[in-house]
C-alpha cells in the first residue's frame, strides 16, 4: 500500500509542469516589422517596428528599450499621427501604439573624408531570446515583454 500511495504522489508531482511566464500587464494585439532600404548610396537599412498592446492594468508607463535582430534602441508611445511621446498614464484597457526603429550603420561622403553615422547598437537581448522582440519598461507588475509572433509587411525600396 506503501508503495501504491508513493507511487502515486510521484505521479501527481512529475506531471505537473511549470507554468509559462505571461505577461499581466499587457496583452499583444498585433506586432508588425517593415524594412526600408534607401534609395541614396550610404543610406540606411531601416526596420520599423510597431506594436499594438491592450493594458491589463492601469500605470505609468515609460519604455525603455527594445531589442530585435541582436541590436537595440529606443522606444517611443505613438499618441497621435503626430504626437509620441516617452512616458504616458494607462488606464486600463486602452490601446497603446508603441514604435521602435533598428537601424544599421550608414556611410556618408567619399574618399578621405568618409563620415560614419551609427545605427542602432549592437546587444544580446536579455533572457536570450534569439527571435522575436524584447521590450523593457518601468511602470508595472513586470519588467519585460517578449514577443515572438510578429508579422512581416512589404519591403520598401526607395528609387
Amino acid at each position: 500500500m506503501k508503495w501504491i500511495s508513493l507511487l502515486a504522489l510521484l505521479m501527481v508531482v512529475f506531471g505537473f509542469k511549470p507554468a509559462k511566464p505571461c505577461n499581466r500587464d499587457f496583452k499583444v494585439l498585433n506586432a508588425t516589422k517593415q524594412t526600408f532600404y534607401g534609395g541614396v548610396a550610404g543610406s540606411p537599412v531601416v526596420t520599423v517596428y510597431k506594436l499594438t498592446l491592450q493594458a491589463k492594468r492601469k500605470m505609468l508607463l515609460t519604455p525603455d528599450s527594445a531589442w530585435a535582430e541582436d541590436r537595440m534602441d529606443q522606444v517611443v508611445i505613438d499618441v497621435d499621427s503626430f504626437t509620441s511621446v516617452n512616458s504616458h498614464r494607462v488606464k486600463r484597457g486602452e490601446t497603446l501604439h508603441l514604435r521602435f526603429e533598428i537601424r544599421s550603420d550608414s556611410e556618408i561622403g567619399g574618399g578621405d573624408y568618409q563620415m560614419k553615422i551609427p545605427g542602432s547598437r549592437e546587444s544580446k537581448a536579455p533572457g536570450n531570446v534569439k527571435n522575436g522582440i524584447v521590450l523593457q519598461y518601468k511602470g508595472g507588475k513586470h519588467n519585460t515583454l517578449v514577443i515572438s509572433d510578429i508579422a512581416t509587411l512589404e519591403t520598401v525600396f526607395y528609387p
